[in-house]
């Protein structure tokens, strides 16, 4: 039996009895994210923001577009720390097999929790989302030649690019998120009291040695995560997903720590 396959079936028996909490915890998150896209819509139709026939941001409402998108910005970043308790939801139900809506609002028991699990979070999103649009191919094939993934029509060089450079869009930015966002944030849970300097340089250089592994166990996800774009089955494959993360990090920060 793989390992991948052993971390998997080891995931599903940790998650015995803690579906409830950890999909009640996906949810609650998944509405507070619409509900801030939902009020920013609002604000910006409230101050005519948009002009809906040509498509177009209007000149003179330009300023409270990016005022009020700036707010919602804020208000997802001071919210994020209970994507860090989803985070210890993972890895605890991996370590112990238990969790409870407890350590889902965890960060938010103590002014320096929230602040470490706030700053982490901001160090993590600056990089993903800065490397991941400026090393993103997509974006330079995409304003070489003005095509659009949306609207390929027929097959030439060009479109093969295109393709090509959105695929390999796709895994930078998994490869980014895995090495400045997850193994940070899971590592939190696990040893909350050290200083941030183990959350970022020494995380990013265990991140990186420990890539193939954890690359090799998300793909087995592959044929999972496709299910989602149908939703419901995301109800079953994201706890199924985060857990098996969680536990294969788990051992690896085991090791690591073993090896010193």
């Amino acid at each position: 039996m793989s390992t991948e396959k052993i971390i998997r079936n080891q995931a599903k028996q940790s998650l015995k009895g803690n579906w409830v909490a950890i999909i009640s915890a996906v949810l609650f998150i998944l509405t507070a994210i619409i509900g801030i896209a939902l009020i920013g819509s609002l604000v910006l139709n409230f101050f005519e923001t948009y002009d809906y026939e040509t498509g177009e941001t209007i000149k003179e409402n330009r300023i409270a577009e990016i005022i009020v998108n700036f707010a919602l910005i804020v208000s997802a970043l001071f919210l994020s720390p209970l994507y860090s308790g989803l985070y210890r939801m993972f890895i605890n139900t991996a370590r112990y097999g238990k969790t409870d809506l407890s350590d889902f609002f965890y960060f938010f028991a103590e002014k320096q929790l929230y602040l470490k699990a706030l700053i982490i979070n901001f160090v993590s999103g600056v990089l993903v989302i800065g490397l991941g649009y400026g090393l993103n191919p997509y974006f330079y094939v995409n304003m070489a030649t003005g095509m659009d993934i949306n609207n390929i029509t027929e097959f030439s060089f060009g479109t093969l690019c295109l393709t090509g450079s959105y695929i390999a869009g796709i895994v930078i930015k998994i490869f980014l998120y895995m090495i400045f966002a997850h193994y940070p944030i899971l590592y939190l849970s696990v040893n909350e009291h050290y200083p941030l300097s183990h959350f970022t340089f020494k995380m990013y250089s265990f991140a990186l040695k420990n890539f193939g592994k954890t690359f090799k166990l998300l793909f087995t996800f592959t044929g999972w995560i496709a299910l989602c774009f149908f939703v419901v089955p995301a109800f079953y494959v994201l706890p199924y997903l985060g857990v098996s993360m969680a536990n294969s990090a788990k051992w690896l920060f085991g090791i690591n720590e073993y090896r010193g």
